[in-house]
């Protein structure tokens, strides 16, 4: 058996474990207009970062999977099926955590938009693995940009309400002008694999670190620019500005935590004993089953209602939102790896 990128499983973990905490209180405490002293401005600060956590997993994806030498037939023989028996298995749950709407749009419903964009990167995954493997540093460099100013730039127009007809039309006609949710399935996975592999594409130590620097910079003034934009949502309250500022300006800040994280775990993978390893390993693998549990049941909430009582409210909800985040995780995980012991839930789960 191939042993897995245990930094790339460590990830997986600090990224559910964010998403969960985004599902709970803490996250939506800034939703409504309150003085903007500095306690709000930070969770402001946090409620945009943390949604990095999303484009993550998909970066995730991006470097296990794009380069990989896999026949085409794969992808249909395990990978979509695995998909659509997740699809199904949500359906499911729904049907046993809401019996009065047993109707199947509870699998079909676009709110769950992560499975179409999965399947929308499976169904292209040949492709996607050519673009990674065969682009050179100048074509890395293109599509970086390119991805960067589609994604930042048209959003800042959207975002900000600006009418500027000329870069709307040519994003629009260049089918770069979708809601960061539909282009997720195409810019993280590259980006990651991109990203992690620039020695690979001829950069050298000095040009990573200059390519770095450019990011840092432009990770701070997105993180600014969405900030700015989320204070002014909630002063106008202004539902779609407020998404627009915690999804639009995500590129770099991603692109940056993802790197910043690497770099700590990657080169301590050796130093990881053996049974902790595996306890890693396991974590990881319930990761997608935890994601599903958390958005097609309600037992999180349940879960909260009756922890949230008997916490102390520091700095308001935030640390019985993360104590809740914790709970739920080590639940979930406990439960996914029992039902992993089962095969044929384990090729899905």
């Amino acid at each position: 058996m191939k042993k897995k990128k245990l930094y790339l499983e460590i990830m997986r973990v600090l990224c559910i474990l964010t998403v969960l905490f985004c599902h709970r209180p803490a996250y939506h405490s800034t939703d409504i207009l309150q003085p903007v002293t500095v306690s709000y401005a930070v969770k402001a600060l946090n409620s945009i970062v943390f949604r990095c956590c999303i484009p993550m997993f998909f970066m995730i994806s991006g470097i296990l999977l794009l380069g990989r030498q896999e026949p085409v037939s794969k992808i249909f023989t395990k990978r979509i099926p695995r998909i659509l028996g997740a699809m199904v298995i949500a359906y499911l749950c729904y049907l046993f955590c809401f019996p009065g709407r047993p109707d199947l749009q509870a699998m079909i419903n676009p709110i769950n938009w992560f499975f179409y964009a999965y399947l929308g990167f499976l169904l292209l995954l040949p492709i996607y693995r050519w673009i990674a493997q065969q682009s050179k540093k100048d074509e890395v460099i293109y599509l970086l940009i390119l991805m960067f100013v589609a994604y930042t730039g048209y959003g800042v127009i959207e975002t900000a309400g600006i009418n500027l007809q000329l870069p709307v039309n040519i994003l629009h006609y260049a089918n770069l002008d979708r809601w960061p949710n539909e282009l997720w399935a195409l810019m993280f996975p590259l980006t990651g694999y991109l990203i992690t592999h620039l020695e690979e594409k001829g950069f050298s130590e000095k040009e990573r670190k200059i390519f770095w620097t450019v990011v840092t910079v432009l990770a701070l003034l997105s993180v600014i620019g969405a900030f700015l934009f989320y204070l002014q949502a909630i002063r106008t309250e202004n539902t779609l500005m407020r998404d627009g500022a915690q999804q639009y300006f995500l590129f770099a800040p991603s692109c940056l935590i993802f790197e910043v994280i690497r770099r700590i775990l990657e080169p301590r993978e050796d130093k990881i004993p053996e049974k902790a390893a595996k306890v890693i390993e396991i974590l990881g693998a319930s990761v997608f089953g935890i994601f599903l549990i958390e958005v097609q049941t309600p037992f999180s909430w349940l879960i909260y209602e009756k922890i949230e009582p008997f916490l102390v409210p520091v700095l308001g909800p935030y640390f019985p939102s993360a104590v809740c985040a914790v709970v739920e995780f080590v639940l979930y995980a406990a439960l996914i790896s029992v039902l992993r012991l089962i095969p044929p839930v384990r090729k899905i789960l």
